[in-house]
C-alpha cells in the first residue's frame, strides 16, 4: 500500500485573507498560527492573531481659490526655507506631487481596523475509521475593533450662498468619530481534518463570548484660509486651524459571535503544504460604530459585524 500521509498540521506560520465586512466593502488581512503538539499526551496550545481593515469613502476633489502657486509650479516660489528650499508655510504652496492646489472632500463609507488574538488549549482524540481527526479546543479571545466615521464639508466664497466669516476666504470642516471596542472572553470549538493521499481537507468552528469595554472620541475640526484676492497664485493672508465640539463618551456591552473556517491543503513536501479555502468571523452583538452622534449620524452601540473571504497561505509542520 502506498505511504501514510503527514498527520495533519497543527500550527500556521502565515496566511493570508481577502474578504469584504458587511457593506461589502473589499478589504484584505493576514492570519498568523503557531503551536504545538506533545505527542505523548496528544495534547498541546495554539496561538492564533488574525487582522483585517478596509477603508471605503466617497471622495470629491475640489480646487482651491487660489487654483495653483504659478511660483511654486516654475519653481521660484517666494518664501522658501531652509535647509532643503521648501515652501513656509507649506499649506502655501501645491499640493505635494502635483501642480495645482486643492482638497479631497471625503465620506467614510466604512472603515476599521479588527485585530484578534487568541490562545487555546487543544486535544487531539483518536482517529476515526476512515482516517477523520478532531481536535476539541478551549481557550480565551481578545478583539480590538477600531471603527472610524468621517465626513467633510468645503465652502468658498466662489459658492453660491458663502457664509464665511471673512472675504475671499475658504473652509474645511472635517467631522469625525474614532470608536473603540476592546473585546474580552472565551471561546470553545473544534478542528477536523481528514487526509488523502497528498490532499488534507479541513474544517473548524469556534463560538466566543465575553465583554466588550467601548469608547468613542467625536471631533470637529475647522481650517480656515483667507486671501488676498481669487483665483491663480492669490497669496495666503492667514489660516486658522482650529478643533471644536469635542465630545467623549464610553460604554459596556456583552458580545458573541462565531468563527468558521473550511479549507483544502497540497502537501509540498515533508514539511511543506499550501492552503486554500475560506473564513467567516460574526460578532452577531455588541459592537459599537458610527459614534454617538454628536457631530456625525448617531451609530448604534450594540450593532453586528460579518467579514467573510477567501484564505491562502503556508503550513509549516516540523
Amino acid at each position: 500500500p502506498p505511504p501514510a500521509p503527514p498527520p495533519p498540521p497543527h500550527y500556521t506560520l502565515f496566511e493570508s485573507s481577502a474578504a469584504s465586512d458587511v457593506y461589502k466593502r473589499q478589504g484584505w488581512g493576514d492570519r498568523y498560527e503557531i503551536g504545538y503538539m506533545l505527542p505523548d499526551v496528544d495534547n498541546g496550545w495554539l496561538f492564533n492573531w488574525t487582522r483585517y481593515g478596509v477603508g471605503e469613502s466617497f471622495t470629491v476633489r475640489r480646487e482651491r481659490l487660489n487654483r495653483l502657486n504659478i511660483d511654486d509650479l516654475n519653481g521660484d516660489p517666494d518664501n522658501i526655507g531652509p535647509p532643503f528650499g521648501f515652501i513656509v508655510p507649506a499649506g502655501d504652496g501645491n499640493n505635494l506631487g502635483y501642480n495645482r492646489r486643492f482638497y479631497d472632500i471625503q465620506d467614510v463609507q466604512n472603515m476599521f481596523s479588527y485585530n484578534s488574538y487568541e490562545l487555546n488549549k487543544t486535544w487531539r482524540l483518536e482517529p476515526y475509521h476512515y482516517g477523520g481527526i478532531l481536535e476539541p479546543m478551549i481557550g480565551l479571545r481578545w478583539i480590538r475593533f477600531n471603527d472610524v466615521n468621517a465626513r467633510q464639508d468645503y465652502v468658498s466664497a466662489l459658492d453660491l450662498v458663502p457664509y464665511l466669516d471673512y472675504p475671499n476666504a475658504e473652509k474645511l470642516t472635517t467631522y469625525t468619530a474614532l470608536t473603540d471596542n476592546e473585546m474580552f472572553g472565551g471561546q470553545l470549538g473544534f478542528r477536523y481534518f481528514k487526509s488523502r493521499q497528498r490532499f488534507t481537507y479541513g474544517g473548524g468552528l469556534l463560538v466566543f463570548f465575553g465583554g466588550n469595554w467601548q469608547s468613542t472620541f467625536s471631533n470637529q475640526y475647522e481650517d480656515i484660509t483667507s486671501y488676498d484676492n481669487i483665483g491663480e497664485d492669490a497669496d495666503v493672508v492667514f489660516q486658522i486651524n482650529q478643533s471644536i465640539a469635542e465630545f467623549r463618551d464610553r460604554n459596556d456591552e456583552f458580545f458573541f459571535g462565531f468563527d468558521v473556517r473550511g479549507e483544502i491543503g497540497y502537501q509540498l513536501t515533508k514539511m511543506v503544504s499550501m492552503r486554500a479555502g475560506f473564513q467567516i468571523i460574526d460578532i452577531a452583538r455588541g459592537v459599537w460604530r458610527g459614534g454617538d452622534g454628536s457631530v456625525i449620524a448617531p451609530g448604534g452601540k450594540d450593532q453586528d459585524v460579518q467579514m467573510y473571504g477567501a484564505t491562502f497561505g503556508l503550513n509549516l509542520n516540523h
